[in-house]
């Protein structure tokens, strides 16, 4: 659902002066944020991604067609969800525009009820999208809060390991490795090893470390240092299925 606490923004691209006033007006009376350009300059230096937003997006711009800004959003990583709008689309248009990932394409002018539900999806999408990004770096910051060794005791338990099996691979006593588990699941807010690994799965991390098993014989456990998590790869607005496609398509 939309975050009601930050107000959601729908950027509005568009040199048709008449046509984004009337757009900003009705949306500005379903309660979201909106700001309208009508170069593409300006909206590139303005855009954020901090709370839920969307584009709407004029395809036939005066310098700079709408495929085009499409592709300098993703080059510049603003993963914003794009809606398009012609007056006369083409579908080489329609299909160029839902293969880069806009979430849909509507001929102009546009019903208001069609185009205002056209919308509202596409900011829900963002603000769910942002609600599993911020879940995955709390994710993330815990792992980063976990001792070397909690962070391997942890591993090779959700490897299948045994507690014997992880005290003979780091000679140490079970329960030391007992304890170890314990503190690595406190700081990683999971009951018990099945939801720390659903917890971790839902979040695509499939791998808390990458861990050596080689011990020497007598070698004493190293002194306990925290670890940072790795830096999560980006993770981009996931495609939705196109909401409409025009009649001309």
């Amino acid at each position: 659902m939309i975050n009601r606490i930050t107000k959601p923004i729908v950027y509005v691209l568009d040199s048709d002066a008449t046509h984004s006033s009337r757009l900003a007006a009705m949306l500005r009376e379903e309660d979201m944020e909106v700001r309208v350009y009508d170069t593409v300059e300006y909206f590139l230096h303005d855009v954020s991604t901090r709370g839920p937003a969307c584009l709407v997006l004029e395809m036939e711009l005066p310098r700079c067609d709408g495929l085009e800004v499409q592709r300098q959003l993703k080059q510049r990583r603003i993963d914003i969800p794009v809606l398009f709008f012609a007056r006369r689309p083409s579908i080489a248009q329609c299909v160029a525009a839902l293969d880069a990932g806009a979430v849909a394409f509507i001929e102009k002018p546009a019903p208001a009820d069609r185009l205002l539900k056209a919308i509202r999806t596409a900011v829900e999408l963002h603000s769910d999208q942002q609600g599993r990004l911020a879940d995955r770096a709390e994710i993330l910051r815990r792992i980063g809060t976990l001792t070397d060794r909690e962070l391997q005791t942890l591993q090779m338990l959700l490897d299948g390991c045994s507690v014997k099996q992880v005290s003979k691979a780091f000679q140490i006593g079970n329960q030391t490795v007992a304890k170890h588990r314990a503190r690595g699941l406190a700081k990683m807010k999971a009951r018990n090893d099945a939801l720390l690994v659903r917890l971790c799965l839902s979040h695509g991390i499939e791998k808390l470390t990458e861990i050596d098993l080689l011990v020497e014989d007598g070698e004493e456990e190293p002194e306990e240092q925290r670890v940072r998590a790795s830096e999560a790869p980006p993770v981009k607005w996931i495609d939705a299925p196109a909401l409409a496609l025009a009649d001309r398509c």
